[in-house]
């Protein structure tokens, strides 16, 4: 069996146009947040240095979250070779962001909110047939804290769109015999989705 790595790039190659979709659809929330004033939460004071910080930040997140969503897809697989890189990205940028005199209250709200999610999700996997992986659980601590530090109002909207999202996806495949209730659905998707409709709704 091929190891995380090998399916990783496998599926970046085999996935390449899909991948380029999906970061080029979050760049482009990225970039609506930065002309309306959408990182006015994280950054009050509106600096033009913790602004661009934020936007180059979110373009990278755009990047590796796009990357997550199709290996996710493809192999049911959130890689650490892309997971940790993903977290060190948003550490720094939300360090960077404090240091360049963004508000510190909002990166702290963020990281809290993360962990707090973190930790719930990590109980429910714990539970038989809960079909929570270590993955899913990690990736919805990260995603939760950059919509937490951005735009926390979004934040129980982001966590229905990526319930309703997989349920929705789960139930079309069982209609369609491609899927028993037993089958695994790839979660990370959705956990993105939703995260980046929640980003979108402070333009809201």
């Amino acid at each position: 069996m091929p190891s995380a790595k090998e399916q990783t790039a496998q599926a970046l190659r085999q996935y390449a146009a899909p991948t380029a979709v999906v970061a080029l659809v979050a760049s482009a929330i990225a970039v609506l947040m930065w002309l309306t004033g959408g990182f006015a939460r994280a950054n009050p004071n509106h600096g033009l240095v913790t602004d661009v910080t934020i936007f180059v930040g979110l373009i990278g997140f755009a990047i590796f979250t796009a990357c997550l969503v199709i290996i996710d897809f493809a192999h049911h697989l959130l890689p650490h070779i892309i997971m940790i890189p993903a977290t060190i990205w948003v550490l720094l940028v939300m360090l960077l962001v404090w240091v360049t005199g963004g508000d510190g209250d909002a990166v702290l709200w963020g990281l809290m909110a993360g962990l707090a999610v973190g930790l719930v999700l990590f109980g429910l996997a714990l539970l038989p047939h809960a079909g929570l992986g270590g993955g899913d659980v990690k990736l919805a601590a990260l995603l939760t804290a950059v919509v937490g530090w951005l735009n926390p109002p979004a934040l129980f909207g982001a966590l229905m769109v990526a319930v309703f999202g997989s349920g929705v996806f789960a139930l079309t495949l069982m209609m369609s015999n491609r899927a028993t209730a037993a089958s695994a659905v790839p979660l990370g998707p959705f956990l993105v989705a939703g995260a980046w409709i929640g980003l979108a709704l402070g333009l809201l």
